[in-house]
């Protein structure tokens, strides 16, 4: 088991064993060793072997050197407990990819007043691991909870702004820290109204006669219009081209100067 600068491993082995005992010529056997112990990394690749306890056993054979009245050493069993510590090098090992961040803003361009909401992507984290943000914005109060904020951009002034997230991981030791940005813009509301100049034809009639009205507006980015009530039988028609204009100032507009037949 692996965890950050810290292994617990177990390991079970068997093998050939030969031992040569005095002037007997040496046997192979078979043998086993069960065992574990705990690494502490002290660098990359070097690690202190804290300690390694192992359950020895091997099988030996004498029954054709040793007399059958002592059977316990024609057919002798050994037992044993090895305890080792000492530094261990690990070649080749993969060093993990650094944490990192990309942060994004939606909408990137908004007027004063509109929220914008900001948020950050973590590659390479640890999936186990739980996160901080910590979040920053050079214009407008930002609250963010997790990987999203949120800006409020109320008072603030038309420019381009930047809002910033710090991110680590307070488990991992080495390269658990990033950030990362992401622009947005605020425009200020125009300051010029649109303006509205109207025209009859024919300018008097007799009751129950018609007049063509006419209107051209000169726009600058407002959506806005405001006709007063009239009186009289054309009423209902005035209604009816007073509702058109509403509608037509109800359109997105361009911030361009320019001027456009309403009727």
């Amino acid at each position: 088991m692996r965890s950050e600068g810290l292994d617990l491993f177990a390991h079970g082995m068997i093998g050939l064993n030969q031992l040569k005992a005095g002037s007997l010529d040496s046997r192979n056997s078979l043998g086993a060793i069960l065992g574990g112990g705990m690494d502490i990394q002290i660098w990359h690749g070097i690690y202190w072997r804290a300690f390694e306890a192992d359950y020895v056993w091997a099988a030996l054979h004498y029954s054709d050197v040793v007399s059958p009245s002592f059977p316990d050493l024609r057919r002798p069993y050994q037992n044993g407990v090895r305890l080792r510590t000492g530094l261990v090098f690990s070649y080749g090992e993969k060093k993990a990819a650094p944490m990192t961040a990309a942060c994004s803003v939606q909408p990137t361009q908004v007027m004063v007043g509109e929220p914008v909401t900001a948020t950050a992507n973590v590659s390479n984290a640890n999936p186990k691991h739980t996160l901080t943000y910590d979040w920053s914005s050079t214009g407008g109060k930002i609250s963010g909870k997790g990987n999203t904020a949120a800006i409020d951009t109320n008072g603030v002034a038309g420019g381009d702004y930047t809002a910033t997230a710090k991110i680590s991981d307070p488990k991992t030791k080495h390269g658990g820290e990033t950030s990362c940005s992401a622009k947005f813009t605020v425009k200020e509301l125009p300051k010029n109204p649109p303006t509205l100049s109207l025209s009859a034809n024919p300018t008097s009639v007799q009751t129950g006669g018609s007049v063509s009205l006419s209107g051209l507006s000169h726009q600058s980015g407002q959506r806005s219009g405001q006709w007063r009530q009239l009186d009289g039988e054309c009423r209902h028609g005035f209604r009816k081209r007073q509702q058109r204009y509403a509608e037509y100032f109800r359109r997105p507009t361009r911030t361009d100067h320019r001027e456009r037949k309403l009727f």
